[in-house]
């Protein structure tokens, strides 16, 4: 068989038709195909006739795979690239629950390792893809094919072998931080799968905090516009989906009150705002909103008054003609003055408390909850409400008064103040 398949393995350059008798000639052979009948206890239909002749056929193609492996070693280059496609295109035509002789296919996995350093690219692309399925990624760290590929990610020159590399890794303990380091490789398209393998493959639930954070802010700020697409629309959408559709539970798993740039969050929530079919659905999905069109203090949380926050910002961004759908979820500026005043008071509630611990870090979401409701506050309607423009300017200035106790959110109230009264430079003298 390989002296009648000789044309073909002496074509290096990509061929139509060479691929078509590659990828016929491997499904024949799969066919033919089955754990060596001599290890099965197996009743058969003709008896020993049919069990011949699966013996035949598992010695044939068992034999045409050794015969790959021996001239993938070949000096010519096309005969090494078409045995290793021989052997992957063989390999991806058995069914997913096929058996290959335990021996058979630690050759194959040995030959293809030795072709993954090949100095060709495209040979080592599909040493690469051969290897696929011969992965045992509940080995760990004694995986052989795992380990060559991890090492292969560093030191790969070639992008396209390092996509198929990516393509092809199964994904544990050991390769995850490969294809993390990945979406940060040099070229667009090699990041691009990365993003699209973690989407696919890898559960929000299985990377720590920091990693979640790190892999959205850098796809978000990345540079190649089909990038920032696979973000918008895989990673972002298979993430919510991993948390049942909860907004909330995502914004958690990010831990916006320690995050190191709450912009990631706010972008990961201007993309989901962004997908939904209305603003209105979104004004009517918050439904944490009570009668009086605040959230109430006793479910105020940092998640919630993020999400609070951006969706405020989110409608007022479309325009006028959406306010009506802001007053739904925002009162009038005197009576969120007292109610802003309520939360900055609160910023070191009393205990009692389990340890030092708990209580510093009730604190910290204090701080972060009067954070967000000091940037909500300039996004209220001031136009046609002058008693109200000044009962909240008062609220800021009595926060400042008493620099010692809100020393960590005086910066914000600083910004606050300086947007609600714009140029007015006779409102800033008579505060000081």
């Amino acid at each position: 068989l390989i002296k009648s398949l000789r044309p073909v393995m002496v074509v290096f350059k990509k061929e139509i038709v060479v691929d078509r008798v590659v990828e016929f000639s491997c499904k024949f052979l799969a066919s033919l195909f089955v754990d060596d009948p001599a290890e099965e206890n197996v009743e058969v239909e003709n008896g020993d006739d049919t069990d011949k002749r699966q013996r035949r056929n598992f010695e044939f193609v068992s034999s045409f795979i050794r015969s790959l492996i021996d001239i993938s070693n070949a000096k010519h280059k096309a005969i090494r690239l078409r045995s290793c496609q021989f052997l992957r295109s063989f390999l991806k035509s058995m069914g997913d629950d096929a058996l290959i002789d335990g021996e058979l296919c630690k050759e194959i996995t040995r030959a293809m390792l030795k072709r993954l350093r090949d100095k060709v690219p495209t040979v080592r692309v599909q040493a690469a893809l051969a290897l696929d399925r011969l992965q045992t990624p509940e080995d760990g760290k004694d995986c052989p094919v795992i380990n060559a590929f991890v090492q292969q990610l560093k030191a790969e020159t070639s992008s396209d072998v390092r996509k198929a590399i990516l393509g092809s890794l199964s994904i544990n303990s050991h390769s995850l931080s490969a294809v993390l380091e990945s979406a940060r490789d040099i070229t667009a398209s090699v990041r691009s799968l990365a993003f699209i393998v973690l989407s696919q493959r890898i559960s929000p639930r299985a990377l720590s905090i920091e990693q979640r954070e790190t892999l959205l802010s850098c796809g978000l700020n990345d540079t190649s516009e089909n990038v920032r697409k696979i973000i918008y629309n895989k990673v972002i959408v298979s993430w919510l989906t991993s948390y049942k559709g909860s907004v909330y539970k995502l914004l958690s798993a990010l831990d916006v009150v320690l995050s190191s740039d709450i912009s990631t969050a706010e972008w990961t929530l201007e993309v989901i705002f962004d997908r939904n079919p209305s603003v209105e659905t979104l004004v009517e999905n918050f439904d944490v909103i009570d009668a009086d069109r605040v959230v109430p203090h006793e479910k105020l949380d940092p998640e919630w008054s993020l999400y609070w926050r951006c969706l405020v910002q989110f409608i007022r961004s479309k325009g006028d003609k959406f306010d009506s759908l802001c007053e739904r979820i925002l009162p009038n500026a005197n009576y969120f003055s007292h109610y802003l005043l309520k939360q900055v008071n609160n910023v070191h509630p009393e205990g009692p408390y389990v340890n030092l611990e708990s209580q510093i870090d009730e604190q910290l979401n204090q701080h972060f909850i009067s954070r967000q409701l000091l940037k909500l506050s300039t996004s209220l309607d001031l136009s046609t409400d002058e008693l109200g423009r000044k009962r909240l300017l008062e609220t800021y200035k009595e926060i400042l008064m008493d620099p010692v106790r809100h020393q960590s959110i005086t910066a914000s109230v600083v910004e606050a103040l300086v947007k609600v009264m714009g140029n007015d430079g006779s409102a800033l003298l008579e505060l000081a």
